[in-house]
C-alpha cells in the first residue's frame, strides 16, 4: 500500500492524517508498516482524502480486460460515444483522428454495427478521461451521502457471483478460501483484507473500487473537460521539464488573478 508514499508526498505527519480520517495515529503506522490493513471505510476515506482510487492507494495494477461479452450484452457504448462527442462539440471526423481511425470506421462504432476493440477502447477513455467501465456502460454507482461511508458497505460479491452463474463453492475453491470464508464476505459478517479484495477482483476483472462501492467521481466522468483542454494536456505532456515549470508558473499566475 502507497500509504507512507502520499503522505511523505503531501507532508502530512501520521498524527495529521489520522486526525483528517477519524482514526487513531497508531492505526496510520500500523497500516504503513504492514502490521494491519484498513477496513473497506477506511480505504474508502484515505482515498477519498489524497484524491486516489483505492487501486492506486493498494497499488492494484487493473488490467482493462473486457470481456467480449460484456460488449454485446451492454448496447449502450454507441449511445455513450455519441453522447461524449455531442458534449464536447466534436464531429466523427474529430474522434477518428484522435484515435487513428477512419472516420467510417468510428462512425460503424457509433452505430453499434461494429465493436471497438480492447485497445481502441483505452484509446478513447484515454481521450474522454473516463474509465472504460463508464464508456461500456458499467456505472459504478453513487452513494446518496458523499460523507456515509457505512451505506452500501457490503461488497458486491453476490452479485458478481451470480451474473458469472458461479456457486460460493467454485468460487472460494478458485480463490484458495474456504466456502464458509467466502460466504462470510458475502453476508458482510467478516472484511477481505487487501490482498482477497485484489483476488476477488481480478477474479472478476473489475476494479477494487467498483468491488467495494467506492464512489470515483473524477473518474467516472471526466467528460465535462472540453476538447481545448484535452489538446493543452496532450501539449504540456511533450514539454521538457524547464518548460512545464514556466508553464506551472504562469498557471499559477491565472489562479491568482481569478
Amino acid at each position: 500500500m502507497k500509504l507512507k508514499e502520499l503522505r511523505t508526498k503531501f507532508k502530512i505527519s501520521q498524527t495529521e492524517l489520522a486526525k483528517q480520517v477519524n482514526i487513531s495515529q497508531k492505526s496510520i503506522s500500523n497500516y504503513e508498516n504492514g502490521i494491519s490493513d484498513p477496513d473497506i471505510r477506511t480505504l474508502k476515506q484515505l482515498a477519498d482524502y489524497f484524491h486516489i482510487t483505492v487501486d492506486d492507494l493498494i497499488d492494484h495494477k487493473f488490467s482493462y480486460f473486457i470481456n467480449k461479452n460484456v460488449l454485446t450484452e451492454n448496447k449502450s457504448i454507441k449511445i455513450k460515444l455519441k453522447e461524449l462527442r455531442l458534449k464536447n462539440n466534436l464531429t466523427q471526423e474529430d474522434v477518428a483522428k484522435k484515435i487513428n481511425k477512419s472516420a467510417v470506421a468510428y462512425g460503424y462504432y457509433e452505430s453499434g454495427r461494429n465493436e471497438p476493440d480492447i485497445q481502441t477502447l483505452i484509446k478513447l477513455a484515454n481521450f474522454y478521461n473516463i474509465t472504460i467501465d463508464y464508456l461500456v456502460g458499467n456505472e459504478i454507482p453513487y452513494f446518496s451521502n458523499k460523507n456515509d461511508y457505512t451505506k452500501n458497505r457490503n461488497i458486491k460479491l453476490k452479485e458478481l457471483r451470480l451474473k458469472h452463474e458461479k456457486t460460493q463453492q467454485e468460487i472460494a475453491k478458485d480463490l484458495n478460501l474456504t466456502q464458509n470464508t467466502y460466504s462470510n464476505y458475502e453476508k458482510g459478517k467478516t472484511t477481505p483484507d487487501i490482498q482477497t479484495l485484489i483476488k476477488i477482483a481480478d477474479y472478476f476483472h473489475v476494479t477494487v473500487d467498483y468491488l467495494i462501492g467506492h464512489e470515483v467521481p473524477y473518474l467516472i466522468d471526466k467528460s465535462y473537460y472540453i476538447a481545448e483542454q484535452q489538446i493543452l494536456l496532450d501539449e504540456i505532456a511533450t514539454l521538457d521539464k524547464e518548460k512545464c515549470k514556466l508553464t506551472k508558473a504562469y498557471i499559477d499566475g491565472l489562479n491568482t488573478k481569478k
